[in-house]
Parts: C-alpha cells; structure tokens; sequence
C-alpha cells in the first residue's frame, strides 16, 4: 500500500489489487460494488474504489485514505467510548454485510480489522454526526448468483491453510467440506466482538445488554444452521439497542477482554 498528498480531493490510499491475474476476482467485487448503482445506496459500506492505474500486469486501485482506526482498535479501546457509539457502530457494520449478502458476496474474512472508521469517536466529546464504517479486503471474497441452492463452496478462504493465522470456524476444520460461506460470515463477525464486554459505569442504572450478547452468541454456535442470517441478526440488535434508553446506552463504558468472557470461545 501507498498513499498519496492530493491537497484538493483528499489524501489517497493506492493498492496493488491484481498482479499477474492473481487478485482479478477481488478487483472485480470490489469494482461492482463501487458502480454508481451500488455506491449510491446508503447502506453499502464498501471503501469505494475511485479509480484504477494499471501498469503492465499490476493494477493498482485507488482509495479514499481514511483517518480512523478499525473496528478491534475502537472497541479494545472502549474505555473512551460509551456503549452507544460502540453499538452504533456494530449496527453500521452488521447493515454493510446484510448489503454484500443480499447481492450474493460472502466476504470470508470478517473479522473487526476489516471495518475501518472514518474517524475515532469519543463520547467524551459533544458531536453532531457519527464516523461511518467501511468494509474492506475482498481477497477471501466470492460471489454468487441469486440461486439459493448455489450459496455453498468447498474452499478454503486462503490457498494454503498452513498460511491461515485466523480463528477457525466448525465448518472449515475438516479440509473440503461443503459448507455456507454467508454462515461463516455471521460466526466470524460475532466471534471477534465476543473478544469484548460491557460494562455498566456507576453513573448507570443500566445492567449492561446482555441481550445484545446472547445475538452475538447465536450467531457464533457451532452449527452453522443454528446461526441467524446476517438480516436476522441485524434486527435482533437494532431491537436490542432500541430497547434501552439513549442516556443509559451513553452513560455505559465498554471494557478490554478479559479471560472470563472470552473462555467460552475456546
């Protein structure tokens, strides 16, 4: 990766996408996705591509540069953040992959490094608008046409599974394994964010959400047909986060992982 000082249009971030057709599936997803039929619907949250440099057998993408961190960096840094904006957050990131899953993408990779914000939000500070979140890195991607009975693969996220560094979900531990890759999708998301609690402050009259908890641990079991799919878990949350009143939401403070509520995850 590169970036790029344009003092007009903002800061760009430049990034080899293909090289020797390695990557072409990738550019492609990614380069759908940015059209204008995709980009102008609100709840697409793909980092847009703004333009294409190729130079012999390299194509390199070109990318708005973001000032934010991503999503593990707001939330291991909760401490600064109320579960509002935490929430507000997860909520973004749960409308972006109900978006790549309607139009029949499964990312593979989707853990909270691949969110990325605008910027980082501070609840200590009085703000008007909130950071948007961006999904990024198709590399794992595939795509998949509107026939339901077609929604499954075999393959590994990566070539080689000795190079894979993530946690391994249920379905991928036994090598080509038929398997959904819209499911693997909702265990990956929800068990990275259950690497994090929250915590009521003594301002708060609030016992925490555990109910927002017991979404994510639905979305985690073992059984990829027990899971809800990404639209379901994302009402079940949007319901969870309305249940609460605004000032509680705010007055809670998230907390680091801790050994306690990660042991489940082993």
């Amino acid at each position: 990766m590169n970036v790029c000082y344009c003092p007009r249009g903002g800061d760009k971030l430049l990034r080899v996408m293909v090289h020797k057709n390695v990557g072409q599936n990738d550019l492609n997803i990614v380069r759908s996705l940015s059209r204008s039929r995709h980009i102008l619907t609100e709840n697409n949250h793909i980092l847009p591509l703004l333009d294409e440099l190729h130079f012999g057998n390299i194509v390199f993408g070109v990318f708005p540069l973001l000032k934010g961190p991503n999503l593990s960096g707001a939330m291991h840094l909760g401490s600064l953040n109320s579960v509002d904006h935490i929430m507000h957050l997860l909520l973004q990131a749960f409308e972006g992959v109900a978006y790549l899953h309607r139009n029949g993408i499964a990312h593979r990779d989707l853990f909270l490094s691949n969110f990325i914000m605008e910027w980082y939000p501070q609840s200590g500070y009085k703000v008007f608008t909130r950071p948007r979140v961006y999904i990024i890195d198709f590399e794992t991607a595939i795509q998949f046409s509107n026939d339901e009975k077609e929604r499954v693969t075999n393959t590994f996220p990566v070539p080689d599974r000795s190079w894979y560094q993530r946690p391994l979900a249920p379905e991928l531990e036994i090598p080509d394994t038929v398997y959904c890759p819209f499911r693997l999708d909702v265990w990956q998301l929800a068990t990275d964010i259950l690497r994090f609690k929250a915590r009521t402050c003594l301002r708060c009259t609030c016992v925490g959400l555990p109910s927002a908890v017991e979404v994510f641990q639905t979305m985690s079991v073992d059984d990829p047909g027990k899971r809800p799919d990404i639209h379901e878990a994302l009402d079940a949350l949007a319901k969870c986060v309305e249940s609460v009143p605004p000032s509680d939401l705010i007055a809670m403070k998230m907390l680091d992982s801790d050994e306690s509520y990660t042991e489940g995850l082993r």
